[in-house]
């Protein structure tokens, strides 16, 4: 009688270490493309500020002063369906200017949304007017968000809030309306 002692297929240990090794790499790659997400998204929102701030510039060139917000003509957010698309004619605090806005001057193509665009995360553009009398409160602005994964990009911006991207001729001298009272984006500036 003949012996066999050919050993045919993997232990149980052996699949065990492949199948750690899988995981183990599997956890490394998905980590890896959440983060490359989270910058990809902020990529996004800084290319819409820059956007942005160039559509404001061209409004201001062409009527001296900045759009309202629809927000008593200070403040406007993305979450609202026109962002900095002017004041509604029966806000009296909105002075010196007309009241459109980007939108329907032509100076954006679409209405801008975060690429989140989701309130209870807090992911939306600001857009204030600064405070200063209602005759000349439309000659600068401030734009502002968070960010996901650029902490050093909010904290080096120039604005005042270390967690907050801020972009205008008012960042670091504007207090942000919302970002103090930690409403909306839920948190407070710092």
């Amino acid at each position: 009688m003949t012996r066999y002692s050919h050993k045919a297929g993997f232990s149980i240990l052996e699949l065990l270490v492949v199948l750690f090794i899988i995981y183990v790499l599997s956890t490394i790659v998905v980590s890896q493309i959440r983060v490359a997400i989270k910058r990809a998204r902020d990529t996004v929102r800084i290319e819409t500020f820059h956007q942005m701030e160039t559509a404001l510039a061209l409004y201001h060139d062409r009527h001296g002063v900045y759009p309202c917000g629809d927000n008593n003509g200070r403040y406007d957010s993305s979450l609202s369906d026109g962002f900095i698309n002017g004041a509604g004619e029966d806000q009296d605090s909105c002075t010196g200017g007309p009241l459109t806005g980007l939108f329907e001057e032509g100076f954006i193509d679409a209405w801008i949304k975060d690429p989140i665009n989701s309130e209870e995360d807090g992911w939306f553009y600001l857009y204030q007017l600064p405070d200063i009398t209602a005759n000349d409160h439309r000659q600068s602005y401030v734009l502002y968000t968070r960010l996901e994964d650029k902490s050093e990009m909010m904290k080096e911006d120039g604005g005042k809030c270390d967690n907050f991207y801020e972009v205008g001729p008012d960042a670091g001298v504007a207090d942000l309306a919302y970002a103090g009272a930690g409403n909306l984006f839920g948190t407070e500036c710092n």
